[in-house]
């Protein structure tokens, strides 16, 4: 059964955030811990917008290699359990980078 309506989504920030700048920096971590990512399951979505103290990461808020993957339903993550899973997620995190995944998944 499809869910319709507006899901709103709130991110507060972290009270510790000093202490993961200080662990970021000391683990050279690839990326800026204030940097939100909301990855969303399989499905169709739509942006609404959003509200609050927003702006878009600067480049070096970032890791400075991206990995693409690109392939079949496998790539995709069809079967894992979520997105975290998927090997192009995995290898990601094993490189330090940061990923795009255009795998394609069956129908």
């Amino acid at each position: 059964a499809l869910v319709q309506g507006e899901n709103r989504i709130e991110i507060k920030k972290p009270e510790n955030l000093e202490f993961l700048k200080k662990i970021s920096e000391e683990k050279n971590l690839p990326f800026n811990p204030e940097v939100v990512r909301i990855i969303l399951h399989y499905g169709r979505t739509y942006y609404i917008g959003v509200e609050g103290e927003v702006e878009p990461p600067t480049k070096e808020d970032l890791p400075r290699k991206t990995y693409l993957a690109y392939g079949s339903s496998i790539t995709h993550g069809s079967l894992a359990l979520g997105t975290t899973y998927t090997y192009p997620f995995r290898l990601s995190q094993k490189l330090g980078c940061d990923y795009i995944n255009l795998g394609m998944p069956s129908c």
